[in-house]
């Protein structure tokens, strides 16, 4: 569903902390009147601001973690976290606690407290997927006491203590999307436009997501989990995904980070050979006919008649790119939260472990 992103509105620390001569100070708080404080942001404002904060966290995610670290990505230089060096993943840490996840609080505690349900419930989804990025990358992160301005060291939850509050996010949430609430969502929800059925089964379907994560504990329970879950009012077609598309005015991150970058000479990363490899015929004897849709041609190599992708830690340029034509890439491409593909891939997997 294609619909616009409006202006977002990014709500930040409104304190600055000023030590004063006087002992007796301790903390001023100075309020800019240029910019929008809390009390004046609505629930209409803040819902596209934490939807495009939480695709802009999937991107650094992907990117980092999942792409660059899996190498299923390669840096074009060979410097990069595909050398398997210690990194920190800053950007996807600060978009993840600063833009979304601290926002999304904001946005629930608004909602409740104008019995808005229907917006409550959007957000604890929202709230629910940003929170099982940061423990994937992390593992044990901060949660409990992460939103607190009086606590600038919050404790580290468990990954375990984790997974139960992203349950009850999304147990919580189903709840409030079934609630009759006056204020309802409508073009502001640039993923649903307000369709409630939708963000039920969007809920359903990562329940059953962050369920099999745990399946190396206990395959079975996993897989029952996973398989209860998708067992009443999931995903049921492509319609389903919940994904933000981009427009010609805001451009998708892997087009305008990646591709444009590319493009124009400033090389950043691109497919690394063993995903190529994967896909080319190389490992598995078969060509994917996916290959030609996930990676362009570089300009350079429009007539090439084999896939050549990066080697991780060595650098290069291989002849596969993230083009401006390529599916990730393209400037109206979509961000991905959770698909009906994926759903079917996890009720695959959740019966191959169910039975052993």
């Amino acid at each position: 569903m294609k619909i616009s992103i409006k202006k977002i509105v990014s709500i930040g620390v409104v304190g600055i902390g000023l030590w004063t001569s006087s002992c007796s100070d301790y903390l001023d708080i100075n309020v800019d009147p240029t910019r929008i404080n809390e009390s004046q942001v609505t629930l209409a404002s803040l819902l596209p601001t934490v939807i495009e904060a939480s695709s802009q966290a999937q991107y650094n995610y992907v990117r980092n973690a999942s792409g660059l670290i899996a190498q299923h990505i390669a840096s074009v230089t060979g410097v990069g976290e595909d050398q398997h060096i210690e990194v920190r993943f800053g950007n996807a840490w600060t978009t993840l606690y600063l833009t979304a996840m601290t926002n999304l609080n904001i946005l629930i505690e608004k909602a409740n407290a104008q019995s808005s349900p229907h917006y409550a419930g959007a957000a604890k989804i929202l709230l629910a997927y940003n929170l099982n990025l940061a423990t994937t990358a992390w593992e044990n992160v901060p949660f409990s006491q992460a939103f607190s301005i009086q606590n600038l060291k919050p404790d580290y939850d468990t990954q375990e203590a984790i997974y139960t509050k992203t349950n009850q996010l999304l147990d919580e949430a189903v709840l409030d999307l079934d609630k009759t609430s006056a204020k309802k969502m409508a073009a502001d929800d640039m993923l649903y436009a307000g369709n409630l059925v939708r963000w039920k089964a969007a809920a359903k379907a990562l329940k059953a997501r962050i369920a099999l994560q745990s399946s190396a504990k206990n395959a079975v329970t996993a897989a029952n989990n996973a398989l209860t879950a998708l067992s009443a009012a999931a995903m049921t077609s492509n319609a389903d995904d919940l994904q933000l598309i981009y427009n010609l005015r805001n451009l998708n991150p892997w087009h305008s980070n990646v591709a444009l970058a590319n493009a124009t000479g400033n090389l950043t990363v691109r497919h690394s050979q063993q995903f190529v490899d994967a896909l080319n015929g190389t490992t598995y004897g078969v060509f994917d006919p996916r290959m030609p849709i996930l990676g362009g041609r570089t300009a350079a190599n429009a007539a090439a008649t084999t896939w050549i992708g990066v080697e991780n830690g060595s650098g290069g340029t291989g002849n596969v790119d993230f083009s401006a034509t390529s599916w990730h890439s393209k400037n109206i491409s979509q961000i991905q939260f959770i698909t009906y593909s994926e759903q079917k891939f996890i009720q695959a997997e959740a019966e191959f472990l169910k039975n052993g």
